[in-house]
């Protein structure tokens, strides 16, 4: 049975206490880059029920080792969360996955989402590709249980599509308790949907 809360969810990620989990451009790590480099960093912070931060993992890397380093250490320093809540409320593990852009100018790419649907036509006045974010509750194998909009302000009207496919698709990577058993968790990722060109 396929479960979706498209409202308002009753789990919730871990909370960061800053946006962007504080990163600036006074962060940027000028002993490895240049101004002129372009280069993104996938990293995912595992946050204990106690609101704790476990670690930091590297995604996707960067290309640079000491670039992917840096910017773990730093997410480790600088972040706190408030734990994750699981459907009852209780408290959870939780992984906030965040894509740090390394980049003095605007133009910084984007990398690529954790799920590509395509779609016959968008919701008038979105551009395609769109991209939803969600956040879904999963098991200890990281199946995915409960999806929902990761930030309700941001709904597009495509939220029961995105989840449809999270759900059918993606499995996620299961945090481990201190004894190393994998856990449920809170997690969010994303989907990309386009809409199929016309000939």
């Amino acid at each position: 049975m396929v479960l979706l809360l498209l409202s308002a969810a009753t789990f919730a990620l871990p909370k960061p206490n800053q946006e962007n989990l504080g990163f600036s451009s006074d962060d940027f790590p000028f002993e490895y880059m240049s101004e002129a480099d372009v280069r993104g960093v996938g990293i995912r912070l595992t946050v204990t029920p106690e609101g704790h931060l476990q670690q930091c993992q590297v995604e996707f890397t960067s290309g640079v080792k000491k670039v992917d380093d840096y910017t773990c250490k730093l997410a480790m320093k600088q972040v706190r969360f408030e734990p994750a809540r699981w459907s009852d409320q209780s408290a959870a593990y939780g992984v906030y996955r965040e894509r740090v852009m390394w980049s003095m100018n605007s133009s910084a790419p984007l990398a690529d989402s954790d799920i590509d649907i395509a779609v016959d036509h968008l919701p008038k006045g979105i551009k395609s590709p769109a991209i939803v974010e969600l956040q879904f509750t999963a098991d200890a194998n990281g199946k995915p249980v409960e999806c929902a909009l990761k930030d309700k302000e941001k709904d597009t009207g495509l939220t029961a599509v995105a989840c449809n496919e999270l759900i059918k698709q993606y499995v996620a990577i299961p945090p481990k308790d201190q004894s190393g058993t994998p856990v449920r968790s809170v997690q969010n990722a994303e989907v990309a949907i386009a809409a199929l060109k016309k000939h």
